[in-house]
């Protein structure tokens, strides 16, 4: 599998710098996440994949990145950790939901785990197309410039069909831009089943009854919380899952 090492990958190196370089700044947990990063990949490189993930894992709390999150699921992926694996691509992709490494991957820890994608509407399709970041900067943008377009021309006698062509153009941009951050708001909700039999209960208690199963890297839907279970839903199954064997893509 192609690990992220620099900018020569296909996900950019920048990414990982931008994601450290933040992180620096606001945590000093780790001395030098650019050295541990290294090391991770040097212990991927030479067989160690164990002690690439526990490198690995040092930097996830205070450092994520799309490049941190997609090397440690290539190295769960090579220990055949698959459900943890398809967790932290989701995790990249959400970083870099355009990345075709981070797609190809997690189709393939997909297919290796025996579990289907989840159901996407057209709006979550669309979300993935940008990150986050992108969809909120240009929603506001058109929103702002449509708004301007509507008032200050009007002011000062600006009726041209120019004008209406652009407060159209901004105008379905920013409902462009506004359907794909609903979509974003939904995958937001998204999980994943991380044990080997994660129980689908009738109510949020460890010892209720199971009234179904998730399957070890199944991703399912969060419709509400309540202690440490999660209600989801997936495939016209669902019920409350601990949170020690489910968790949410967005933690």
């Amino acid at each position: 599998m192609r690990l992220v090492k620099g900018q020569g990958s296909r996900v950019k190196g920048w990414l990982i710098i931008l994601g450290l370089v933040m992180a620096v700044v606001c945590r000093a947990e780790v001395s030098d996440p650019a050295g541990v990063f290294a090391e991770g990949n040097a212990a991927f490189e030479s067989g160690e994949y164990e002690k690439s993930v526990e490198v690995y894992t040092q930097l996830v709390p205070d450092y994520r990145s799309a490049a941190l999150l997609y090397n440690l699921g290539n190295a769960e992926y090579e220990l055949g950790d698959y459900p943890m694996a398809i967790l932290h691509y989701e995790r990249a992709r959400v970083l870099a939901p355009a990345n075709p490494d981070i797609r190809a991957n997690l189709k393939l820890a997909r297919d290796a785990a025996q579990v289907t994608s989840p159901e996407l509407n057209w709006a979550e399709r669309l979300a993935l197309a940008w990150p986050v970041n992108c969809w909120a900067w240009l929603g506001a943008v058109s929103f702002w410039a449509c708004l301007a377009l509507v008032l200050l021309p009007g002011m000062w006698g600006w009726r041209g069909p120019l004008r209406k062509a652009a407060v159209a153009l901004t105008g379905v941009l920013f409902v462009v831009c506004a359907v794909a951050l609903s979509g974003y708001h939904r995958l937001g909700r998204l999980g994943v089943s991380v044990a080997e039999e994660a129980a689908l209960k009738l109510s949020p208690t460890s010892s209720a009854p199971a009234k179904d199963y998730l399957k070890p890297g199944e991703s399912a839907f969060v419709e509400r919380h309540h202690g440490d279970f999660y209600f989801v839903e997936t495939d016209g199954k669902s019920g409350w899952v601990s949170a020690e064997d489910f968790k949410p893509v967005w933690d």
